[in-house]
């Protein structure tokens, strides 16, 4: 896979190799035409928050879908990179590897022979419309939901028989959709909590580089999580992703 040229300001995303398409099959008894439904699961409904997926040198985030398609149209998703500056290129073997999965909820093909590749460095999106596969195909990639072909390595190892739980010990995290912290617990609680698979004597420099990224969290440390401001919530699931 190769990524695409960059404009002279560097600033717009790569794309990588072929986009990932998908055509999905219907939902019976959705009143839509063939190929046209989406499947249950699948992607997130309007105005729901992307999800991001983390890891040790690898993140990749699901933007906004784009404009809405009539029910007849065909879903595709495709992948798009956006690399380091020219001084820093991505080199090396990919991070993440994904490679022609194929998943099913039940009788209903939701992804078909999807593949991408994040090296250090990248991010990676998934871009496409509400029922494309887009969560689906993050959470088969963080152990939640299993592909019937293909595979998905992470730092060289398939985690193909890897349970989801054991996943995150790998260092490979899903930032998931609607947030999920647990409210009734601190900030620095919630980010100790993302810390469980960690040894302790590394959980105050990873709290450091957290509190880096995302200042307010610091500054509300000791509150309740369930009464941050929707912006808060989503900083602290990030930072728990980054804590794993």
């Amino acid at each position: 896979m190769s990524g695409g040229k960059k404009n002279k300001s560097g600033s717009r995303p790569q794309s990588v190799g072929s986009p990932a398409k998908e055509r999905k099959n219907a939902v019976p008894g959705a009143g839509t035409t063939p190929n046209a439904g989406t499947a249950p699961g699948v992607g997130a409904g309007a105005g729901a928050e992307p999800q991001v997926l983390f890891g040790r040198g690898v993140g990749s985030k699901a933007p906004a879908a784009p404009s809405r398609e009539s029910p007849s149209e065909t879903k595709h998703m495709s992948a798009q990179t956006a690399s380091a500056p020219e001084t820093a290129k991505p080199v090396g073997p990919p991070v993440l590897q994904v490679e022609d999965i194929n998943v099913y909820y039940g009788s209903i093909h939701a992804i078909k022979g999807i593949s991408f590749e994040v090296r250090e460095g990248e991010i990676v999106t998934l871009i496409g419309a509400n029922g494309a596969g887009k969560s689906t195909t993050l959470n088969t990639v963080a152990g939640l939901l299993r592909s019937r072909t293909g595979s998905v390595s992470f730092l060289g190892e398939n985690l193909g028989r890897v349970p989801c739980h054991k996943v995150v010990s790998r260092g490979l995290a899903l930032v998931p959709e609607g947030r999920r912290i647990f409210l009734q617990m601190t900030v620095r609680e919630n980010l100790e909590m993302g810390a469980y698979t960690q040894a302790p004597s590394g959980i105050e420099e990873d709290l450091e580089k957290v509190y880096h990224y995302f200042p307010r969290l610091q500054e509300r440390e000791k509150q309740i999580a369930g009464t941050l401001s929707g912006g808060e919530q989503q900083m602290l699931a990030m930072g728990r992703a980054l804590m794993s």
